[in-house]
């Protein structure tokens, strides 16, 4: 759970409202808005700890570690030690079911003969 020297720090916090790459200094934070599919997250340096609003787990993230969020919770970011990463914005989900072609009221399958 986050403590309130971590709240204090966050109303400093840079915001990131585009996706890219960010370079922080060690205690330093992100604030990232996922919108409505999520982020991922990929640490390229250092260490972060990142935390999700509804989230009940923080996770903490090493060099080549990635985490996918899930909804639109607030996002932040808090670097350990010196860090980098990268934010990517998720696509929206595709439906893995095969498409049909439409049917008429009252259309049965077809029986083919062998």
């Amino acid at each position: 759970m986050i403590g309130a020297s971590l709240v204090d720090r966050l109303r400093g916090a840079r915001n990131a409202e585009r996706v890219g790459s960010w370079a922080l200094c060690a205690d330093g934070t992100l604030r990232i808005r996922p919108g409505r599919n999520g982020v991922a997250l990929r640490c390229d340096a250092g260490t972060l700890v990142v935390t999700q609003e509804g989230d009940l787990f923080d996770h903490v993230l090493g060099p080549r570690d990635e985490l996918t969020t899930l909804g639109r919770g607030l996002v932040v970011a808090w670097a350990l030690s010196d860090a980098a990463l990268t934010v990517v914005r998720r696509q929206p989900a595709r439906s893995t079911e095969p498409e049909r072609a439409p049917t008429s009221p009252g259309a049965r399958p077809s029986t083919a003969s062998r």
